[in-house]
């Protein structure tokens, strides 16, 4: 597995300059970030000792600067994703300098591909509503009001972001524990908000994968992009003959 995640991110490396690159979302790297996610009979200590190798062999033989994050953070360093991507790759590049000293690698980011961040965590939903409106300060408002670092959903990380490709806005969200707050319970408040400004919620989308237990409460009415059983880790599996190798 570590080789195999080297070997994407050394293509990443090779083919992708930072300085040709523009998006919304945050990213300080080529390859930006690479998280080891433990399934059945695996521990979180098990993924972080993946991380930690693959950060190694980034840092040495990429010269690329590797950040642990989640599990694989040492003692006293950053756990969250968002503590070492500060502001993400330009301000790298106007200050001269990385956020802070890397695990691994040279401290100043790579001429062409960054940094790249390493870690263990477990899954998440990577989770997004589009809105009926262009309004980037309406986007951002919802993302306050649901996230749980401004007092809205529990386990919730969410930006609010406009996509040119659409013209329209979008909260962008990260739930962390879909125990806790899964992509139903957040749609419902997110559409309840959304009412409160004048807008709506027209389209949801998942990036990735999520676990099966994740689609609770999820009911098709109708809207475009809602995740369903095809999109969980336990048919990508199963369809791959691994079926039980979630738990």
């Amino acid at each position: 597995m570590a080789a195999a995640a080297f070997a994407v991110v050394e293509v990443a490396v090779r083919l992708i300059d930072l300085h040709h690159h523009t998006g919304v979302h945050p990213r300080m790297g080529a390859a930006d970030v690479v998280p080891f996610v433990p399934l059945r009979g695996a521990t979180l200590g098990d993924a972080a000792a993946l991380a930690r190798a693959l950060a190694g062999r980034v840092g040495e033989e990429l010269a690329v600067p590797a950040y642990l994050y989640g599990a694989a953070a040492a003692a006293g360093r950053p756990t969250e994703l968002r503590a070492i991507r500060g502001r993400g790759w330009e301000a790298m590049v106007a200050a001269g300098d990385a956020v802070a000293p890397p695990d691994a690698g040279p401290r100043l980011p790579h001429a062409t591909a960054g940094a790249t961040a390493v870690g263990a965590r477990l899954p998440l939903v990577a989770f997004n509503v589009l809105l009926n409106s262009d309004s980037l300060e309406t986007a951002r408002r919802l993302a306050r009001q649901v996230r749980a670092s401004s007092g809205g959903l529990p386990a919730v990380q969410a930006m609010g972001v406009v996509l040119a490709s659409a013209g329209a806005a979008q909260v962008s969200m990260n739930l962390l524990d879909h125990a806790t707050t899964n992509p139903a319970r957040v749609l419902r408040e997110l559409r309840r908000l959304a009412e409160v400004e004048g807008v709506e919620v027209v389209r949801a989308e998942l990036v990735g994968l999520l676990p099966a237990a994740a689609l609770a409460g999820i009911e098709d009415d109708g809207l475009a992009g809602l995740p369903g059983a095809g999109d969980t880790i336990e048919a990508r599996l199963a369809a791959a003959g691994l079926d039980g190798a979630l738990g």
